[in-house]
């Protein structure tokens, strides 16, 4: 049992316990479970250092008198007196010179919406399906790439169908969204309460107040498992119990959030498929980006035939391994590289005045954070690159930190050795690689 697991509180372990064995029970009466202490343990799941909401209170504010405040949020939950505050959007740019919008909900609606998530996460982890990853206890986006490799370096896969919905999280139908919910939730009051938050007023940067009709706010904690229940109806159990069937040779989907790729084995199969992908989206008022929806061939079979395509940040592209056969290679995404480095130069440029042991230890943190990711198996030429032009970056604006050029590249470098700087490496381990080659074999 994981430690994550041993802090649940007892109510969500038995709801999934409950979920996982007994397939058609809906659940009753969950707001009841929306107890003082289970709201109080929700604080504590919070991000200290999150932005706050229209009520400008922080989570450490909050819980600066935390029984007062939940007493109060958790009496008006009975009698019926909640009500939901505006949230505040604000903007974070995206590659390509677009801006993402995100929502930031009241600190009060935060600790709510975590209890309310919690409950829909433990229940419907037993539905989703393995091709799903996004949004899920101890899955994550590493495990989809690894996922596809798997399926494509040892499967009879010959065509990739590559999808992108448009505007997803502003295109949720909210009723469909809440009916998908009473498949496993017989409590009036819990979809009432969701309803809430999807439809509260959006306060915008220069003070309008917008309605939404569709759609579920990005930055909100109850998002994500809303999110992944609405696309395990759409397109998860569609593919799995639809697609699969009318298919007569091997297929595969691998999704992470709102981003899916689908392989085949038979043109035939994938032509069908594309086709009738916009019409079945459709029926859940969802529409694809026609610029970003193709099929290719991607097979070791033709590997000269092949195009190169991206998903989740990594670049997949058919080589050869030392005995020169087949071998699917994974390298940091053009695109993402880019935009990494255009970030990490607007990081070091608003962060050079700080003191150097302060500014080296977030670099180092940053480092990490990027080889956490990126650092798999075949991918060490491109974390070099990104190294070495980082740290061109670093020095281009520690230099200007005073009109006299603060350093050579020989002192850098000193630097750099002094503080213990992360140097490129690889941090997925081998022996994940080694059971997947034997999970491979078993089923060959």
């Amino acid at each position: 049992m994981s430690g994550r697991r041993k802090t649940m509180p007892t109510s969500l372990r038995g709801m999934a316990e409950k979920s996982a064995l007994r397939k058609e029970h809906r659940f009753q009466s969950l707001t009841n479970e929306l107890t003082p202490e289970y709201l109080t343990w929700c604080r504590q799941q919070l991000n200290k250092k999150a932005a706050p909401g229209v009520d400008k209170i922080t989570v450490r504010e909050y819980g600066g008198n935390l029984p007062e405040n939940i007493a109060d949020l958790q009496s008006r939950l009975k009698r019926g007196g909640y009500r939901a505050k505006l949230i505040l959007r604000r903007f974070i740019p995206k590659p390509g010179g677009k801006q993402r919008p995100l929502g930031l909900p009241a600190t009060e609606d935060k600790v709510l919406q975590t209890g309310v998530a919690k409950m829909p996460e433990a229940i419907y982890e037993a539905d989703f399906r393995e091709c799903s990853f996004g949004y899920r206890p101890h899955v994550g986006p590493k495990d989809a790439v690894k996922g596809l490799c798997k399926s494509l370096q040892y499967g009879k896969f010959n065509y990739i169908v590559e999808a992108d919905i448009r505007s997803f999280f502003d295109s949720t139908d909210h009723d469909i969204l809440l009916e998908m919910l009473r498949k496993r939730i017989d409590d009036r009051k819990f979809p009432n309460l969701i309803r809430k938050w999807l439809k509260a007023g959006i306060l915008e940067k220069d003070g309008k107040i917008t309605d939404p009709v569709t759609g579920t706010p990005q930055g909100g904690i109850v998002s994500p498992i809303l999110a992944n229940i609405y696309l395990h109806y759409a397109p998860d159990e569609w593919f799995e119990d639809v697609v699969r069937s009318h298919c007569r040779g091997e297929v595969k989907l691998v999704r992470h959030a709102d981003d899916f790729v689908c392989a085949f084995q038979h043109q035939d199969d994938a032509g069908r498929f594309y086709k009738v992908l916009g019409k079945r989206l459709g029926k859940f008022g969802l529409s694809l980006a026609e610029d970003k929806t193709c099929m290719f061939w991607f097979s070791r079979f033709k590997t000269k035939d092949n195009k190169r395509f991206d998903f989740l940040g990594f670049e997949y592209s058919w080589g050869h391994d030392r005995r020169q056969k087949p071998l699917v290679r994974l390298r940091t995404s053009r695109r993402k590289y880019r935009a990494s480095l255009k970030n990490f130069s607007d990081w070091c440029r608003r962060n050079r005045h700080l003191k150097m042991t302060d500014l080296l230890r977030k670099l180092n943190a940053k480092l990490r954070g990027y080889y956490n990711y990126y650092g798999v198996i075949g991918n060490f030429e491109s974390l070099s690159d990104f190294f070495w032009h980082a740290m061109k970056i670093l020095f281009k604006w520690l230099s200007r930190r005073s009109q006299r050029k603060s350093y050579n590249w020989k002192g850098f470098n000193e630097l750099l050795k002094f503080f213990g700087i992360e140097r490129p490496r690889i941090t997925e381990k081998r022996k994940q690689i080694q059971f997947s080659l034997f999970d491979a074999w078993q089923s060959a």
